[in-house]
This record gives C-alpha cells, structure tokens and sequence, in this order.
C-alpha cells in the first residue's frame, strides 16, 4: 500500500472523529440540584443548568427534588438540553 493512502486514511479517520466531537453527541452527565425553584442543576465547577435548558420525566417532579440530591442526565445532541431521568440512590 502507497505510504500517501496510509496518510490519507489517518487523515480521514481524524476528521470523522472530530466531526463527532463537535457535534456533542448525546451523553450521559451526573449533576446535584442546587436550587429547587426555580430548578437548577450543576453538573461541573463551571456550568449550572437552567429550567430552560431541563426537560423532566415522569419520575422527575420539581416539587420532589432537594437541594444536594445527585442526578442523572442525557445531555441531548448539540449539548443545549437536557432530560433529566432520574436521582441517584447510594447503597
């Protein structure tokens, strides 16, 4: 095989992962409520969601969260919103 296809394919390859990358792919993400109403979840030092950017399930009532309680998130592709699925329960 030509040393330039090898190139090229890596090149290729590279590419592709960097498209998904940037796209933000769905994901799973933990966060702790930090305010109940309105609600307000934070999920690194430096990012803190908002009502806005939160979709709840039917497991999920904002009347039912406390504040410190740990959740599990699907940051939904393009990383703007969220669904929030349910707390964390430790044994």
């Amino acid at each position: 095989m030509p040393k330039g296809f090898n190139e090229i394919n890596k090149l290729m390859k590279k590419l592709a992962l960097e498209a998904v990358d940037s796209s933000n792919p769905t994901k799973i993400v933990f966060g702790k409520v930090v305010s109940s109403s309105p609600l307000q979840i934070k999920i690194d030092d430096k990012m803190t969601l908002s009502s806005a950017q939160l979709m709840l399930t039917r497991n999920i009532s904002t009347c039912g969260l406390t504040i410190g309680e740990e959740m599990v998130l699907v940051q939904m592709q393009g990383g703007q919103k969220y669904l929030v699925l349910d707390g964390i329960v430790h044994c």
